[in-house]
């Protein structure tokens, strides 16, 4: 199936936006401002209105504003995000649970019996399932087997049917990741 114009148009916009936010979140909000004007008058925009003077990008007309607690059921409200994989269910999963059930912990039963009273499909193995949203940046370990959705994880989830802008959403919210370093046996006793 070959993509179209608009849809070419709307992935370089998204890939824009997410590397200019990577760009410009580590820096001092003065210097946010003074690049975004810099870059606005490059690009003949209008300029930046004078309320967002030294208010830098964190200013809430830059940030997504929260989102809003879901309405309805859980099977609803992850139907409605069209999950195509067991981490993005569960993700949905943990996203309605935080949200509605005032607790921003879980366990992976928690989300195993959501699911289950949601009348959605079994997971196969919610452990891996959960493990696999820890890997992807979609779930945080919060000690004693809780698990937490991250900032990503519910940015992921709030652009959600949108699989690009999803993917967008994560990337600006990664930290970086530690890599494990390889394992290394004990050295050989050379003859």
């Amino acid at each position: 199936m070959a993509m179209s114009g608009a849809g070419k148009h709307d992935d370089r916009e998204l890939r824009a936006m997410g590397a200019a936010l990577k760009a410009l979140r580590p820096l001092e909000p003065q210097t946010q401002t003074r690049a975004l004007r810099w870059l606005g008058e490059m690009l003949g925009l209008p300029p930046l209105p004078p309320g967002v003077a030294g208010s830098g990008v964190g200013a809430s007309q830059f940030q997504a504003q929260p989102l809003a607690a879901p309405a309805g059921s859980a099977k609803a409200f992850v139907v409605s995000k069209k999950p195509t994989t067991d981490v993005e269910r569960a993700a949905c999963l943990a996203f309605y649970f935080t949200q509605t059930g005032g607790n921003n912990r879980f366990k992976t039963r928690d989300l195993t019996k959501l699911n289950t009273d949601a009348q959605l499909p079994r997971f196969s193995n919610p452990s891996v399932v959960a493990r696999n949203a820890v890997n992807a940046g979609l779930f945080a370990l919060a000690g004693g087997g809780y698990k937490m959705l991250t900032p990503g994880g519910e940015a992921y989830v709030g652009a959600l049917p949108d699989r690009a802008a999803a993917r967008v959403a994560l990337d600006s919210h990664a930290l970086g990741r530690r890599r494990r370093g390889r394992k290394r046996g004990r050295a050989r006793a050379s003859r």
